[in-house]
Parts: C-alpha cells; sequence; structure tokens
C-alpha cells in the first residue's frame, strides 16, 4: 500500500491506517485473548492489567468503527466524483481526515468505562460479572454506557445509509448505460471496502444487541467472538484474494527477500569452494616436502 501507485489514492490511505488498528487487533483479539481462554482467566486474576488494557480495547474498536464509515464515505465520493467533495480526501487532506479516528481513539481510551475480559464467556464485555451465576453485586455501572451505544447505533446507521445510497447510484447511473459506470480499479476496491464495512457492522450489531437485550442466546456470543475476530484478521485475506496489486506486491516481496538471502547462502557457499582449492596445492606441497 506504501508504494507511490497506490499511496496517491486516499482509499489506500484508509485501508492502510485501518490495518495498524488490524495488527493491534490481532494482538489483542488472538494472541491475549487467546492466553487468557486458555488460562481460565477473569477480571479479577489481573485487574490491573485487565483494566488498563481494556481501556485500548474499546477505544480500538470504537476507531475501527470511524475508520469504516470514513471508507464507505470515500467510496459514495469517489464513485460520484463530484470535484467538491472529492477535494475532502484529496491530497494531505486525507491525513487531517485520519486525525478524527485518532483524537476519537483518545476519547474512548480516556472517558469511556473499558471494556473488561472474562473467561466465563470468552469475552471483552463492559461487566466483569457477566455470567458468573449466583453473585448479588451492583451492575448498574455496566447497564449502560451511552457513548459505546452511540458509537454502535451510529455505525449502523451509517454504513447502511452509505451502501444503501452507493447501491442506489449505481442502478441510476447504470439505467440505459452503454459503458462501464465503474472503472476496475473503483469496482475493486468498493467490493473490498464493502466486505470490511460489513464484518464490522455485523459485529457492532450483536454488540448493541447485547446492551439491550443481556440474556440473547449463547451461540450469538460465539458468532459476535468470531466476527470480532474476523474484523481484524479477514482484512487480510480479503486484501489477498481480490486486491491483485497487493496480492502481486506481497509475493514480489517475499521472493526478493528469499532470492537475495538466497544468493547470500550461494554467495558465502561458492567463497569457501574458492578458498578450499587454493589452498590444496600448497598442503600437497608441504605434505610431499615432509616426506623427502
Amino acid at each position: 500500500m506504501l508504494q507511490a501507485s497506490l499511496w496517491k489514492n486516499p482509499c489506500y490511505k484508509l485501508m492502510f491506517y485501518n490495518g495498524i488498528i488490524d495488527v493491534w487487533g490481532i494482538i489483542n483479539s488472538c494472541f491475549i485473548t487467546g492466553y487468557f481462554a486458555i488460562n481460565g482467566i477473569v477480571f479479577c486474576s489481573y485487574r490491573h492489567f485487565i483494566y488498563l488494557y481494556g481501556t485500548t480495547v474499546m477505544a480500538l474498536w470504537a476507531t475501527q468503527c470511524m475508520t469504516v464509515v470514513l471508507l464507505a464515505l470515500n467510496r459514495c465520493i469517489d464513485f460520484w466524483q463530484n470535484p467538491l467533495l472529492l477535494g475532502i480526501f484529496e491530497g494531505k487532506r486525507t491525513y487531517f481526515c485520519l486525525l478524527m479516528p485518532t483524537i476519537y481513539f483518545l476519547c474512548f481510551m480516556f472517558f469511556v468505562p473499558p471494556s473488561v475480559y472474562t473467561s466465563t464467556v470468552n469475552m471483552w464485555a463492559l461487566d466483569p460479572f457477566l455470567g458468573i451465576p449466583d453473585i448479588s453485586v451492583d451492575r448498574t455501572p455496566y447497564a449502560v454506557v451511552w457513548p459505546l451505544n452511540i458509537n454502535n447505533i451510529v455505525l449502523l446507521i451509517a454504513l447502511t445509509s452509505l451502501y444503501v445510497f452507493l447501491i442506489c447510484s449505481i442502478w441510476y447511473k447504470s439505467r440505459g448505460a452503454r459503458s462501464a459506470i465503474m472503472n476496475k480499479v473503483q469496482r475493486q476496491i468498493t467490493v473490498q471496502a464493502f466486505l470490511i464495512c460489513m464484518v464490522i457492522y455485523v459485529t457492532g450489531g450483536i454488540y448493541t444487541l447485547f446492551e439491550f437485550f443481556p440474556t440473547v442466546p449463547g451461540f450469538l456470543m460465539v458468532v459476535c467472538f468470531f466476527s470480532w475476530q474476523l474484523g481484524f484478521g479477514g482484512t487480510v485475506l480479503i486484501y489477498m484474494v481480490l486486491n491483485k496489486s497487493l496480492r502481486n506486491g506481497v509475493i514480489a516481496f517475499y521472493a526478493r527477500l528469499f532470492v537475495k538471502d538466497g544468493q547470500l547462502a550461494m554467495g558465502s557457499a561458492l567463497g569457501s569452494s574458492a578458498v578450499a582449492p587454493s589452498m590444496a596445492p600448497a598442503d600437497r606441497s608441504k605434505t610431499t616436502a615432509s616426506y623427502m
């Protein structure tokens, strides 16, 4: 994505930013959560660490939500090619747009209650006692966290509105059209952005359902957990399957890496073999002289 030919496209800047979120999210949802699940960790096991790290888990989710909304907005603007709206993401203005989710991350990190992990339901949740039976505690502080609820509801409304608008726009422009409505690059990026956003859409919808209906079926918790993981780890699969430029770039990168290592290994082997024959005549002459 950092190649000049790709980086000039504002959408790839947004995807790169989202990629940073994904790498961090994979560490959260797979490695740290996996370790906690295997060892049966609950909030009381590592209270300080889980509380502090839970602030980043919450903030990362909120940041990803805003990023995918920006991605969907970029697809709509790119489709219509309105000069005034295109200026929002052109040039260095894209970095200003990326500053918004960064500030959003900090706001959620410092001013919103964290999500904490509990192995009883194998989830990061607002309620540290979730899934623990026969425990009498005041759960009022965990009942409603309005910033998170507003974030999730706005995510659902924004993504639904933007992609319905995009679909209607494609239908409107395709009426009786003989030429291609979208070029190959536009189609490719739009499909990728749609799939990335839909994974986040499903996760946000289920989390919103949890907030208003805490007694949802257990299988929905499993679906939510895997969709949360897929939201971070599935992005690379979408890129590798659907984006030929990125796929070829990754293959070329590792090909150069392995070829370079192979050339170094071959060079060292040839160097050692070149030294050995040069020493052989001298060794033989010394051996012959010793017998004489």
